[in-house]
């Protein structure tokens, strides 16, 4: 039976003579023919289903006209800073920013879905058009700051990196791209600014502080008090460990907050559940306005805040906190994936940085090391067997 279809054809440009070389040919779309849709404004996957319909192409390729400039970034679930190694699980938060004529999202993942080990961890293409390649990019940058996941590492950061560098801008891009300017495209987080991180503590304070009531004597002067400010303290962890301490003096309408001992900053805030454990937050500090977002997840609080984001601990209660123990003396998955070859066995005496077995993450092998020197005392998985993130893989005794 004859079938018709529309194919791909793709080229590779040399930089230098500014020729087209091909490549290769498919029947199917490319994963980036949302590009050539926004620049030309042709319905690509109207085309292919006409011609599989035996209709004949409707226009010739001098109808087409290339207008302005358009962006491609495949938001993954994946941890650029460990060798982009893939990610899976549940996808607990998502929020994109809103499509427009200029701002176009291709996905299939909601909120609630989980991103498995057996299909390709993109969770989305954002796709942006403006006139020229900068406008472009910095539209790109914009709206990468308003999509916003929790539940799993993501390469977000990453692409607001790129898509602000210099040399990527200004279109000087090779296959070494990545591994020449890997200082500038994997910075040290930069974190919260004195008065972002006011307006966090501020945020989840008057979020678990019952809302003011008329009707009940015990909140309808809250944090009122005869002659004297009413002060809170309270504590969160950074994701080194590092605790950050809060002084927050209430003066309502206004606040004075203070930030590991510093100096106090003045804030009047309004703060709002937009859905179970998503706290959306907007305070003004030396006359700035100072937007932020906090979703709570499994004790951590993931703030977004004009373009950063950081995570922070949640306080432990003491009767918790003295139960925590140290350590376990074992080795737990990082990664969700098959167990693909045991390289030890029980009994056996390694040294810290020995590989115990390897993970196959989507068609990627990744070597699990002993965390420490010792000796095997148990090997918790087969090879062929499917292991969870956080499972135990192998322990270890002196």
């Amino acid at each position: 039976k004859q079938w018709y279809q529309r194919r791909v054809r793709e080229f590779i440009m040399d930089t230098i003579t500014r020729e087209f070389y091909f490549m290769e040919m498919n029947t199917r779309l490319q994963v980036e023919h949302p590009i050539s849709e926004l620049v030309t404004g042709v319905d690509l996957v109207e085309l292919q289903l006409r011609v599989a319909q035996g209709e004949a192409l409707p226009l010739r390729q001098d109808d087409i006209k290339v207008n302005g400039h358009a962006f491609e970034a495949r938001v993954y679930a994946e941890d650029p800073k460990n060798n982009f190694m893939p990610g899976s699980g549940d996808i607990r938060y998502l929020s994109t920013p809103p499509e427009t004529e200029s701002v176009r999202i291709d996905t299939s993942i909601r909120q609630g879905d989980a991103v498995s080990v057996f299909y390709d961890p993109m969770i989305a293409k954002l796709v942006v058009w403006a006139p020229d390649r900068l406008s472009s990019l910095g539209l790109l940058h914009s709206k990468l700051q308003d999509y916003h996941v929790v539940g799993l590492t993501t390469n977000i950061t990453f692409l607001k990196d790129l898509a602000s560098h210099p040399d990527f801008q200004a279109a000087n891009v090779h296959i070494d791209f990545i591994a020449e300017h890997g200082q500038t495209l994997f910075p040290e987080p930069t974190g919260l600014s004195e008065q972002q991180l006011a307006l966090t503590g501020l945020s989840y304070l008057l979020h678990k502080t019952p809302t003011p009531s008329s009707k009940s004597p015990w909140t309808s002067s809250l944090f009122s008090r005869l002659n004297i400010h009413h002060v809170e303290q309270f504590s969160l962890t950074k994701e080194n460990g590092e605790s950050l301490s809060y002084k927050i003096r209430c003066a309502h309408p206004s606040y004075f907050v203070s930030v590991d001992g510093g100096a106090e900053v003045e804030l009047s805030a309004t703060v709002s559940e937009i859905q179970p454990g998503v706290i959306t937050a907007s305070g003004y500090a030396a006359d700035r306005k100072i937007e932020c977002k906090i979703v709570k997840n499994a004790g951590s609080l993931h703030v977004f805040c004009e373009g950063a984001e950081v995570v922070l601990g949640e306080p432990v209660p003491k009767y918790l906190a003295a139960a925590e123990g140290e350590e376990e003396d074992s080795g737990v998955a990082g990664v969700e994936g098959l167990v693909q070859k045991i390289f030890s066995k029980v009994g056996d005496t390694v040294k810290a940085g020995d590989v115990i077995l390897q993970v196959n993450v989507m068609k990627m092998l990744f070597d699990i090391p002993a965390h420490r020197d010792g000796v095997v005392s148990a090997i918790c998985f087969a090879e062929g067997d499917r292991v969870s993130k956080g499972e135990l893989l192998y322990e270890l005794e002196e």
